[in-house]
């Protein structure tokens, strides 16, 4: 389980007995930090509570699996299930006009309207239910001669409509359901036709596509049986065309000659999908959050420049300005022993197995000099003050070329930082160590108490803590 225990890090280094050297530079940048975050932040929760919680994108296509079924007016293939979301059944009805500056007037009976697949006469303001496959509609006038003159009562200056009324859906993108339909919702298309020519009207079935994005979650939907899919769709205009000379039929409404005025015919699909995705709050905090890291990351990267010029100048000040204690007891010391002297120390010391005679250097009441005798007073004394430096030259500093221009300022904070460098690398560190612990293994204490770890201040008070019982 160690192995895969990758929460633990490595080790701190700590500063002037703490874990970062706080400084007054850094306080301010923080908090104009914090004051920009908070300023961003409420921008961000405003703009979600006040403005749309849905992104949409669509998408627009010509169907190109569509199949033409055997009827020379049918352009779809109704049996091909992969299209029964392009071919729903529709509530269809229609009414014709005259076209009026005031209000539109009705069309006499002599004013036809034919199913274009079958022929059968349909009624106006009557709804019908037709599949988009077999929807097409001519409209006709019953001819009282051959030449198919038109009645005095059905004369209009202006031209004359087709209605074409149709179920519909209401398209809502910011709504819980995008896309609704219902019994009382209907699409109304107006097209014009004349009786001098007969126009030919090619129609679009537009289908509208809407699907819910939502993430991972999308994965238990099928499972759930919850629809996140909806499908509507609308007639739009293709393209048209007029034919000048008239067109006279007999085998539309049998035993009638009639005249086409105009016919419509739906001939290609078209798709609209549509797709969206709910803003939640989660991904307001997500996107906050982002911002605080990478704006932390920009403040941090201009702090650093100050930083690490800083610490290293505080460091060495701190070592520099230390308090120096100078020895103070009057103390008569013992000149260096020669070998003849040593031997006899020993041989005493071996013989009598005096205590006293091991203080050959320290104890705890004097302090022996090697080799002579001095007196001097015990007296804490300051370094000159260490010169101090504005935060300016600590960020100059990163700049600084001694080739350009010399500054006394940068040149101190400048070995100040090899200074720190040197000894604060690695290398050097664990060579130190390896040297000490050669020496360690070659001393010979005069002091025995200093050779004990749990000879300590700090670790004493450590090992009596844990004694006390819980």
């Amino acid at each position: 389980m160690r192995k895969i225990d990758f929460f633990s890090q490595s080790p701190n280094m700590f500063i002037f007995h703490e874990k970062s050297n706080q400084t007054i530079f850094g306080g301010i940048l923080f908090l104009i930090y914090l004051l920009i975050m908070l300023i961003i932040s409420l921008i961000y929760i405003l703009d979600y509570a006040l403005n749309n919680k849905y992104i949409v994108e669509n998408n627009s296509y010509i169907n190109s699996t569509r199949k033409q079924s055997d009827n020379p007016f049918a352009y779809w293939d109704i049996y091909d299930q992969k299209m029964l979301d392009y071919n729903p059944v529709l509530n269809v009805s229609f009414n014709l006009y005259k076209v009026n500056e005031t209000n539109p007037g009705n069309l006499s009976d002599k004013f036809v309207v034919v199913d274009a697949y079958d022929f059968s006469p349909l009624e106006r303001k009557t709804v019908y239910q037709k599949n988009i496959s077999s929807l097409g509609f001519i409209i006709v006038y019953l001819c009282n001669d051959e030449e198919c003159s038109l009645n005095d009562q059905d004369y209009n200056v202006l031209d004359y409509m087709f209605e074409l009324k149709y179920s519909g859906f209401q398209l809502d993108h910011q709504g819980d359901i995008p896309l609704i339909k219902d019994d009382d919702t209907f699409f109304v298309d107006f097209y014009c036709f004349s009786f001098t020519n007969t126009v030919l009207n090619f129609l679009n079935w537009e289908t509208v596509k809407y699907e819910e994005s939502r993430g991972i979650l999308g994965i238990f939907d099928k499972w759930s049986g919850e629809e996140t899919g909806y499908t509507g769709g609308y007639i739009s205009l293709y393209g048209n065309t007029f034919i000048t000379h008239p067109v006279i039929r007999n085998n539309i409404i049998q035993g009638k000659n009639v005249k086409i005025l105009a016919e419509y015919l739906l001939i290609n699909v078209s798709n609209t999908e549509y797709r969206r995705k709910k803003i939640s709050f989660l991904d307001v905090l997500a996107n906050i959050g982002a911002l605080f890291m990478t704006i932390y990351s920009v403040f941090l990267f201009i702090f650093n420049y100050y930083s690490n010029n800083f610490n290293n100048y505080q460091i060495i000040k701190s070592i520099i300005n230390k308090k120096k204690v100078k020895l103070s007891q009057n103390v008569k010391t013992k000149p260096i022993m020669n070998s003849t002297n040593m031997e006899k120390e020993l041989e005493n010391i071996n013989n009598n197995d005096d205590e006293k005679n091991l203080n050959l250097i320290t104890n705890d009441e004097k302090r022996l000099s090697i080799n002579k005798e001095e007196n001097c007073d015990i007296q804490l004394e300051n370094t000159e003050e260490f010169r101090k430096f504005s935060f300016f030259q600590f960020f100059l500093n990163n700049i600084y070329n001694k080739s350009c221009c010399e500054i006394n300022e940068q040149e101190i904070i400048g070995l100040i930082n090899e200074i720190t460098a040197k000894y604060l690398s690695i290398d050097l560190i664990l060579y130190n160590q390896i040297m000490i612990e050669n020496l360690f293994k070659d001393y010979h204490w005069n002091e025995t108490k200093l050779n004990d770890f749990n000879n300590n201040e700090d670790i004493i008070k450590l090992m009596n803590l844990l004694k006390k019982p819980v």
